[in-house]
């Protein structure tokens, strides 16, 4: 019985964690996207998405919603 419920709001917590993320890193690509002038950023982003971690989240994240 406190596995199950560990285990549930394990789960709660990494699901409010990926969509939370993945809102920030959107909000930080949009905004890379409308101001050139953020090269720093563009590398900030090029760092923490290196191995796509933040794509592939992003998509997942998505496909969630539309369920």
């Amino acid at each position: 019985m406190l596995n199950k419920a560990f285990e549930d709001q394990f789960w709660k917590l990494k699901v409010n964690f990926e969509r939370q993320s993945n809102q920030v890193f959107q909000l930080l690509s949009n905004f890379k996207n409308n101001h050139q002038s953020a090269p720093y950023l563009a590398q900030l982003l090029l760092r923490i998405d290196y191995n796509n971690y933040f794509t592939e989240l992003g998509e997942i994240v998505q496909h969630r919603a539309n369920q």
